[in-house]
């Protein structure tokens, strides 16, 4: 029963054990990345100001600045996303003003930018840089390189420190965009004090902060100072094409959003804690299993039943005997020689030990066991006076049950003990049944 429990905990334990490492090093790569099938929506409010092109006049009002990501998922594949990122700024009541369009691909398990699958800014084909939506999972305290589609460039992102948004812990971020001319406009040299064929150079400059969550690398707020403006032949600003600051709301961020942090988190922390789990048990079982078995095995040693303690295990005593008694005619033929004549170091005595619980069975002593009465002499060390018995016939060893065996030289005449000849009976088989 307890090598089966052993056997069974242990295998349970490596199970537990295997499964843990296959979630932590091979399922945790397939099961923390972004989904392939993601759409997402932030809303940006504000005031601005914006060069309206039917009139050509500047005005200032609220506007709403809508960016949306989608997936395009025939053009995925496990490793790498490909999303369509667009922003449409139009004002209040619902009046066009400008919008852009970017195709980009993204590692699904870091978040950076792939260069591949036709990206572009605009239609223009571009090469993207650093974290263009979100950041890595397990976003880091420190500087992260983001991407600006306006000025199509990617900028340090400076980590200034954490705050909470809806119950999250979020880490902010800031990344300044210096100006730089992104592109021109054409015939437009009457808005800048040129001819009106001039093609007036189109400059922008911006300052980005985002609120990300750190488990999942979402953000949950973003906010944006952007100014882009046209300038004439001497690089002075002339007209102001758009400037605002558009933020969403921190207090109530998109539903959607925060959905998906929450379904993310859920499944980022259960991935990581299966792995402990696993480890941790599978090791504990198999442990305990081990000490089963090796404790089983410690009980398996023979040990003679019954039989009282040894109280003091250095004692050398002599095995008691068998009882035959019950034997039939066992007093006509036991002998009964007495203890062996030099027993003393060396004799062999220390062979015979008290038996109790615990101390290997001991052998029958020799006087017990068939056709001792031939070695005992030798047993005894008194070779010299015997001669080694004749198997052939010619010569027989001293039968202590013959009435006219020599005691003395059977037994030495050295020894101290007086042994009585047996009385004179008639002759009879000396093996009865049952010996």
């Amino acid at each position: 029963m307890r090598r089966g429990i052993g056997f069974t905990l242990i295998c349970v334990g490596l199970f537990l054990a295997v499964l843990g490492g296959a979630i932590r090093y091979w399922a945790h790569d397939r099961l923390v990345v972004v989904p392939v099938d993601l759409y997402g929506t932030v809303d940006l409010t504000g005031k601005a100001t914006y060069l309206d092109m039917t009139t050509l006049e500047e005005k200032t009002g609220s506007v709403v600045a809508r960016q949306t990501v989608r997936a395009d998922v025939d053009a995925s594949s496990d490793r790498v996303l490909v999303v369509d990122l667009s922003q449409v700024i139009s004002t209040a009541d619902g009046q066009f003003i400008r919008a852009s369009v970017e195709r980009a691909a993204i590692d699904r398990r870091t978040g950076s930018a792939v260069n591949c699958c036709a990206e572009s800014v605009d239609e223009k084909p571009t090469r993207h840089e650093g974290y263009l939506f979100k950041l890595p999972f397990d976003a880091p305290r420190g500087d992260v390189m983001l991407w600006d589609g306006t000025s199509a460039s990617a900028n340090p992102g400076e980590f200034v420190g954490t705050e909470t948004i809806a119950g999250h812990l979020v880490y902010r971020y800031v990344s300044e965009v210096p100006g730089r001319q992104i592109r021109t406009r054409e015939d437009t040299g009457a808005l800048v004090g040129e001819a009106r064929a001039y093609d007036a150079p189109v400059w922008n400059s911006s300052v980005r902060t985002m609120w990300v969550e750190p488990v999942t690398g979402t953000p949950l707020a973003v906010q944006v100072q952007t100014r882009t403006t046209l300038r004439n032949s001497r690089g002075q600003d002339e007209a102001t094409v758009f400037a605002a600051t558009l933020r969403s709301d921190r207090a109530k961020p998109n539903p959607e959003t925060l959905a998906l942090v929450a379904e993310s988190k859920r499944r980022i922390e259960t991935v990581r804690r299966v792995p402990v789990w696993g480890l941790g048990g599978g090791g504990l079982l198999a442990t305990f299993g081990i000490v089963l078995l090796l404790g089983r095995r410690r009980r398996s040693v023979p040990v003679s039943p019954g039989l009282p303690p040894v109280a003091d295990p250095e004692r050398v005593t002599a095995v008691p005997r068998p009882d035959v008694s019950s034997r039939p005619d066992a007093s006509s033929r036991r002998l009964d020689v007495g203890p062996r004549r030099n027993a003393g170091p060396g004799s062999g005595a220390g062979f015979w030990r008290e038996v109790g619980p615990g101390q290997p069975v001991a052998p029958a002593p020799v006087a017990d066991r068939p056709l001792s009465r031939y070695i005992r002499p030798y047993l005894d060390g008194d070779t010299g006076a015997h001669r080694r018995p004749d198997t052939t016939g010619s010569h027989r060893a001293p039968d202590p049950l013959d009435p006219d065996t020599d005691w003395l030289t059977l037994i030495g005449p050295e020894s101290d003990h007086t042994v009585a000849p047996p009385e004179p009976r008639e002759p009879r088989n000396r093996y009865p049944d049952g010996w």
